[in-house]
């Protein structure tokens, strides 16, 4: 963990946009880490009370923060929550402040462009969603029954990567629209993916 907050770390000493604590290591030992204290507002006090401006800017960090780090850190951190995110604001703008580095993802550059191609292939609508899902380490045996449905998934899956205006998540309808498309063979993609795919997963 301790070596994930010092990767996060050197990560936050490129850009202003993200804060990460420091890890203390004369007082760190193989059973307790210890990190600088950092202080932040939590997701209610920002909802409540941040401008519209600072809380747009920091939904552009955030999304920022994902897109780089799937796809040029590579390196996720797979336990989003309210609990482990603070922000703050000040002269310099918006910053995110990130805690708990016990569950990261590190995808490997197959996976990471796998993913990015999916994306773009979902845009431009320009290439077969199928090869990409088995370079993302989905099985051939269960996906392959359902890769006709695989483009119409694809355009639930990365609907807000393809509009071109502010997305309203509430309209997004994930599982519903998942469910529409799959019906009963949703079990079957999800049988089919990689396990360590549930890290992705969570930080998407």
């Amino acid at each position: 963990e301790a070596d994930n907050q010092r990767s996060f770390e050197r990560w936050a000493d490129t850009t202003a946009d993200l804060a990460v604590p420091r890890v203390v290591d004369e007082l760190s030992t193989a059973e307790v880490l210890v990190s600088s204290w950092e202080e932040g507002d939590d997701w209610t006090t920002v909802c409540a009370t941040w401008p519209e401006d600072d809380r747009r800017r920091l939904a552009n960090i955030l999304l920022r923060f994902f897109l780089e780090g799937m796809f040029g850190q590579r390196m996720l951190h797979a336990d989003w929550h309210p609990g482990n995110m603070r922000f703050r604001r000040g002269s310099g703008g918006v910053q995110l402040l990130l805690y708990d580095f016990g569950c990261v993802y590190y995808p490997s550059e197959d996976v990471s462009l796998a993913l990015l191609r999916l994306i773009r292939a979902t845009m431009k609508r320009d290439e077969s969603p199928f090869g990409l899902f088995l370079k993302l380490g989905f099985s051939p045996e269960f996906l392959e029954p359902l890769a006709a449905k695989l483009p119409a998934l694809c355009r639930v899956l990365f609907d807000p990567f393809c509009a071109e205006y502010p997305y309203v998540m509430d309209d997004w309808h994930l599982s519903q629209r998942v469910a529409d498309v799959l019906g009963d063979d949703r079990w079957n993609f999800r049988i089919a993916g990689p396990p360590e795919l549930i890290f992705l997963m969570r930080a998407f």
